[in-house]
């Protein structure tokens, strides 16, 4: 399979070069950049403008009609990307007005599940819709263990209290989220209809199949073919993310690129003018079943470009097949741009588009893969700069000798999943024995790249390497004999090199108690049991790959489970217990948990 962006059409890769074929796309990828932008400056809008803001926005919606309609006319590229601004602005401010409006108090009614529900330290989250407003629903014990087994499109009679966010992100921003919904109690709860009933059955199949599997191997596959992750524990978790493997444990673009080929001997047997309507009915279809996540969003956009285009008989470049997802996404829903998932889709995809060039290939191609992997990684590190993220250096290697295998657990769950549980037997056995080995591969490609002694590019280091990189290419292209073409290569690979070697263990507090470090050991203190998740995710920005001593205080159930998920999640060399017995040692104050 070639490494090519979901919806991109096959072969246009290698008609012309990069830099032709996003010459040719400038139009569609100047629409799709001012139709991002003016889905980013709505939420400032909105606050400059303040209660004008709905009037502000019905004017700004009439006014982008009006420039479009002569920009159509005339032909004028810069008009039609004025309009897409213009609309994408007011299409946002519509979308946040209703957010603010929520009355904090006591409500009850029927609700309607539009997540699946997620464990939350010891309680259940999930987004429910209740009297028209998409809340996110806190769910405490015993109603949690009612809720927990429910899926999208499920409903139920709640009763609670509801409250505004504190702090709204991005995140509750992109879900349409109005506030928090504290649940008291759950009633009458009933399973959904129709499609999300059709859905339901197809998700529960697939556990089905995998559930004999080991719980690591069914966490990877459910999040390759479905997309959940809720069964993923916290050292699984922490070594995908150390590993930069994490894109591997969710839905993406490259689930519906399979889909399509699954699908592509029964879209065939369609008449062409009714062909996109097919795949459209398809690819709807797909985002049902593993949820509307801004990546899948994107390439599901994409391929329904690709075959509206094919029905009237064009043929589109990879740049505009993606200008055209970006700006379709953005103008059903703009407050997608909030989510981080939907700018780290969009980075890969135009890092393909761009570095990949005319290079095609197998997967099964190591040099290939790698291409893609340095192409990808290259297209999302400014995204995660900028979010303040890190990319490990091991992630490098890790994709190459993972990508392969993961895809064969998004193709294994998509079709023998959906009959393997129902195989009696040796035959079931025989049926899983593919995903079985390519999950025990792709757990222990990030079980060993989470502990190879390789640093991780920091966000002001990934800033400098770019900012170096364009300075050399510019050299580079100013620099006439090919002798000297390379030594400008120097800086960058030095600095390079500089950026992703490791970084000596330090000391200093982590939720739940400290870590002591020096040349001789590194020692974990545990003296409360904090959120496991964001102890490990200390750990990890601290590059400790291993521990000689975790010291732990007496403190319960919870606290040993904590110690069980440190040792899970990196190599421990000695347990002991923080008791009279033993002196304390000195250590900085606990981060609070």
């Amino acid at each position: 399979m070639t490494p090519e962006p979901a919806g991109v059409e096959p072969g246009s890769a290698g008609r012309s070069s990069v830099g032709e074929r996003l010459a040719d796309a400038r139009a569609p990828l100047a629409v799709a950049t001012a139709a991002l932008g003016g889905a980013a400056l709505g939420p400032f809008a909105r606050r400059t403008l303040g209660a004008a803001s709905r009037s502000a926005a019905i004017v700004l919606l009439i006014v982008a009609a009006l420039v479009l309609l002569w920009a159509w006319r005339r032909r004028v590229a810069a008009g039609v990307a004025v309009a897409a601004a213009l609309c994408t602005v007011g299409l946002s401010i519509r979308a946040l007005n209703p957010l603010d409006d929520l009355r904090p108090g006591r409500v009850e009614g029927p609700a309607v599940l539009r997540s699946d529900p997620s464990p939350f330290f010891g309680s259940v989250e999930v987004v429910v819709a209740l009297r028209g407003r998409r809340l996110l629903a806190s769910i405490e014990s015993p109603s949690a263990g009612e809720v927990a087994g429910l899926q999208v499109g499920d409903t139920l009679r709640v009763s609670g209290r509801t409250s505004r966010f504190e702090h709204p992100t991005g995140w509750h921003r992109s879900r349409h989220l109005a506030g928090e919904l504290h649940v008291d109690s759950v009633s009458d709860i009933e399973p959904g209809r129709g499609g999300f009933a059709l859905a339901s059955g197809v998700r529960e199949r697939i556990r089905a199949s995998v559930e004999p599997l080991d719980p690591d191997a069914q966490a990877l596959v459910l999040g390759a073919a479905l997309g959940d992750d809720r069964s993923q524990s916290d050292a699984q978790r922490d070594r995908f993310l150390r590993s930069g493997l994490t894109h591997l444990l969710v839905v993406s673009g490259q689930n519906v690129a399979l889909m399509l080929v699954l699908c592509a001997p029964l879209l065939a047997r369609v008449p062409v003018s009714r062909r996109p309507w097919a795949t459209a009915a398809a690819v709807g279809w797909f985002v049902l079943i593993v949820r509307p996540d801004p990546s899948v969003l994107r390439a599901a956009a994409a391929a329904l470009v690709v075959a509206m285009a094919t029905g009237r008989g064009q043929r589109l470049s990879a740049p505009t097949v993606l200008a055209g997802a970006l700006t379709a996404v953005v103008l059903v829903d703009p407050l997608v741009v909030g989510s981080l998932g939907f700018w780290l889709s969009a980075a890969a995809t135009m890092g393909l588009v761009v570095g990949l060039g005319s290079h095609r290939g197998s997967d099964w191609n190591p040099a290939a893969v790698g291409r893609a992997t340095l192409a990808a990684q290259v297209g999302v590190a400014p995204v995660l700069a900028v979010a303040g993220l890190a990319v490990p250096v091991a992630s490098f290697p890790a994709n190459v000798a993972a990508g392969a295998p993961a895809g064969l657990l998004t193709g294994w769950g998509m079709t023998v999943g959906l009959v393997a549980g129902s195989l009696p037997g040796p035959w079931g056995w025989v049926a899983r024995l593919p995903v079985v080995v390519a999950a025990w591969w792709v757990d222990s490609v990030a079980r060993w790249s989470a502990r190879l002694p390789l640093g991780r590019f920091t966000p002001g280091e990934i800033l400098a390497v770019f900012v170096v990189a364009a300075l050399s290419w510019a050299t580079w292209l100013s620099v006439g004999r090919l002798r000297h073409r390379r030594l400008v290569l120097a800086p960058l690979v030095a600095l390079v090199c500089w950026a992703g070697w490791p970084r000596t263990v330090t000391g200093g507090a982590v939720p739940g108690g400290c870590l002591l470090a020096d040349e001789a050991a590194t020692v974990l203190v545990l003296r409360q049991a904090p959120p496991t998740r964001r102890l490990l995710q200390a750990l990890a920005e601290a590059e400790v790959r291993h521990l000689d001593v975790m010291l732990v205080a007496p403190g319960g159930l919870r606290l040993a489970e904590t110690a069980v998920a440190v040792r899970d999640a990196v190599p421990v060399g000695e347990v002991r217990a923080l008791d009279e017995g033993l002196s304390e040692p000195a250590c900085p104050d606990a981060v609070d948990g």
